[in-house]
């Protein structure tokens, strides 16, 4: 507290904030998770409406709410402004007399003293040693720079705090936890003016089905045929929505022996439906779907592309694939697959 009022003094602040206010605004904020994926939100009005960031919901799927009393309720996306990371989500059932944040109808100035709301890094409070921290907390700074999209503050934010509300000192939200750079505190926030218009017209900013993330991963693999050697690939993803996955994939492998007669699985592509079970930390999927695979033989400088059937049974960002084409006899590639974590981008 006194650390606070000398920062209020210092910046011609004439109030403070006091500790029942913070319980309350800690009141409206709940838990995301959302195909694996921990983020933050927070209740806007007393009907069950949360707001939060574009990407967090950006699978499609369906969002299980933790409120801070411990109840988990499922949600559904209402509307979305992918330009400014936001997008409210709707509980189909909901507590009575929730607490609600307010949204601040003006623009922050520069300086302005705020609060960052959330869960940081939350799947860590599950350890024995952080119980009790992490989820449900609190970070301080101030209003570094209002740009023409998004505003950037000096309060710390880390995965967990995305969706999270960003609040001045009269618990007014200013903005929501959107991303963050490499380097110190360097943290970015949808307007909250900007919610305005999801509120009204909400059929104006609906979901769309060709939306989603981009994912990057590398893949270990392994030709089932004993003229063949296994390789180390990477490749990107396309997810829309969590349901149509396209794949490119090409060798990273700096260690590819160029002078023996065997065969590599080069370049490849593919597309998939996903289907997946479950909506908690870590889920289950399966992928199935055709593409296209590259033979590769070095030492004669020959390739041709196959097409191909694939299936993939992955948990969490880890998965093991298989694919199918025939040559002159049916061969299979098998492959263990590995997700960078995190989104990397969304559209």
């Amino acid at each position: 507290m006194l650390n606070l009022l000398f920062a209020s003094l210092s910046l011609g602040w004439s109030h403070e904030v006091d500790t029942d206010s913070v319980q309350d605004w800690l009141d409206a904020v709940v838990l995301l998770v959302n195909n694996g994926a921990w983020c933050s939100g927070a209740f806007i009005n007393d009907s069950g409406m949360i707001a939060t960031a574009y990407h967090c919901v950006a699978s499609g799927r369906d969002t299980i709410v933790e409120t801070r009393d411990g109840q988990s309720i499922r949600a559904s996306t209402v509307s979305v402004d992918p330009h400014h990371d936001l997008a409210l989500i709707q509980l189909e059932d909901w507590p009575e007399n929730v607490k609600t944040l307010p949204i601040r109808p003006e623009s922050p100035k520069q300086g302005d003293f705020v609060f960052a709301l959330g869960h940081p890094l939350a799947p860590y409070a599950n350890k024995p040693l952080l119980n009790g921290t992490l989820q449900w907390s609190i970070a301080s700074g101030v209003v570094s720079a209002v740009g023409t999209r998004l505003i950037q503050v000096d309060a710390p934010l880390n995965p967990g705090n995305s969706g999270g509300p960003i609040v001045d000192v009269d618990g007014e939200i200013i903005g929501i936890a959107s991303r963050k750079l490499r380097g110190d505190n360097l943290s970015f926030l949808g307007p909250a003016t900007e919610l305005t218009p999801l509120i009204v017209n909400p059929n104006a900013h609906q979901q769309k089905w060709w939306g989603g993330q981009l994912a990057f991963g590398v893949g270990y693999v392994m030709p089932i045929d004993g003229q063949a050697s296994s390789v180390t690939a990477g490749y990107v993803e396309l997810i829309a929505r969590d349901r149509w996955i396209w794949t490119f994939q090409t060798v990273i492998d700096p260690f590819v022996d160029r002078t023996v007669d065997t065969w590599y699985p080069a370049n490849g592509t593919r597309l998939s439906r996903r289907i997946r079970l479950g909506t908690g930390e870590f889920t289950t999927f399966m992928d199935c779907g055709i593409g296209a695979v590259h033979k590769w033989t070095p030492a004669t400088e020959t390739s041709q592309m196959y097409p191909t059937v694939h299936t993939r049974v992955g948990l969490g960002g880890m998965a093991l694939r298989f694919e199918y084409f025939v040559d002159e006899a049916p061969i299979m590639l098998m492959a263990v697959d590995l997700e960078f974590p995190g989104v990397v981008q969304v559209f």
